[in-house]
């Protein structure tokens, strides 16, 4: 008698009263399948490739094509194509990778039940080549496959919330993230990494500290007119925290950022998280859906192109080096087009 776990002679489900009792069969395509209730999910009887038929050609795959790549990179790709196999046994299509046809491929596409787009886009991509590994050309022939990852959607607040967030800070810490997010564009960590020398009061300059590729990097930008008094009142609080510390007994080193928190009697720059529920809490105050630190640049980047329309300006505020990535920012679409025709229009009189 077969393992029922590899689809062998008999499989069984557990009944209410936690018997095994074997289920019916569902002939579809001349092969039995049987549902499991239980983890096992779908399973296959009849099949004389075993429960995993991609399993060798897989393991010859990632040794062969992968060689100089990251160790996470074919245990991504491996995730993905067992994921792939799973769905295309539960379609009922437990084939060699050679011998998956256009029509089984196509099957797979729509019929599967894929967690998201992304998630199928991701395995898809890497399905193909691992097909051409093994001999099938198919899917480099197939024209209605659409394998481009989904446009991701990128939140920001309008104009009215954030007018709506500046006015519901209450404290200098609500106060000081609010003003060097929609300020100077800063991102969370602009914030978080803040230090008191980095504001030049004589000059009239700013230091922010960005990361970008290469790792932390700084970028100079003009002061704010709202800056010098924003910035007395944080380190006044800055400086009452350390005090308490010192009071209780501490006598260890300052940390050099600006937002300060009193955690077990010592002073503990300001976390991602607890940066986090600052603003969390301000959009509560203020009606509106929190959408994260980021949300604050894309917003004020928007209104900083209606005003000026000026892609440099605003490539320059929010620190970009590439202007593509500024027009992400602001949402180049088919207005700006139209736009720009009308004025073509205006100076070419002349009509066709």
């Amino acid at each position: 008698m077969g393992n029922p776990k590899h689809g062998g002679k008999h499989a069984f489900s557990e009944s209410e009263d936690g018997k095994h009792e074997p289920e019916q069969e569902n002939h579809h395509s001349g092969m039995g399948k049987v549902r499991c209730r239980g983890r096992g999910g779908w399973l296959r009887r009849g099949n004389p490739m075993g429960r995993y038929p991609w399993l060798s050609s897989l393991d010859r795959y990632l040794h062969e094509a992968f060689v100089g790549k990251t160790e996470d990179y074919p245990k991504q790709v491996r995730h993905c194509l067992k994921k792939c196999e799973q769905y295309l046994l539960g379609l009922g299509i437990p084939t060699k990778p050679k011998d998956l046809t256009e029509e089984q491929i196509a099957i797979l596409y729509v019929k599967a039940p894929w967690v998201s787009l992304s998630e199928r886009s991701m395995i898809m991509t890497r399905l193909r080549p691992f097909l051409a590994f093994c001999g099938n050309m198919v899917m480099y022939t197939m024209r209605n496959l659409d394998l481009r990852p989904p446009t991701p959607v990128r939140p920001q607040y309008s104009e009215n919330e954030l007018m709506a967030i500046r006015k519901a800070t209450e404290t200098p810490a609500e106060r000081w993230l609010v003003h060097i997010e929609m300020d100077y564009g800063g991102r969370k960590v602009t914030v978080l990494r803040g230090r008191p020398e980095d504001f030049d009061l004589l000059n009239q300059k700013v230091l922010l500290r960005i990361k970008g590729r290469g790792g932390t990097k700084t970028m100079e930008a003009p002061m704010h007119p709202d800056t010098p008094a924003l910035l007395e009142e944080i380190l006044k609080e800055r400086t009452s925290v350390i005090e308490r510390c010192r009071a209780k007994g501490w006598t260890g080193i300052v940390p050099q950022e600006i937002l300060l928190n009193k955690w077990k009697g010592r002073p503990k720059v300001m976390t991602d998280s607890g940066l986090d529920e600052v603003l969390i809490r301000i959009c509560k105050r203020a009606g509106v859906k929190p959408r994260g630190h980021h949300a604050n640049r894309r917003g004020v980047s928007r209104i900083i192109y209606n005003e000026t329309q000026d892609l440099v300006a605003t490539q320059a505020f929010l620190g970009h080096a590439d202007p593509r990535t500024t027009e992400i920012y602001i949402g180049m679409d088919l207005s700006h087009q139209e736009k720009a025709q009308a004025a073509l229009q205006k100076r070419f009189k002349v009509q066709f």
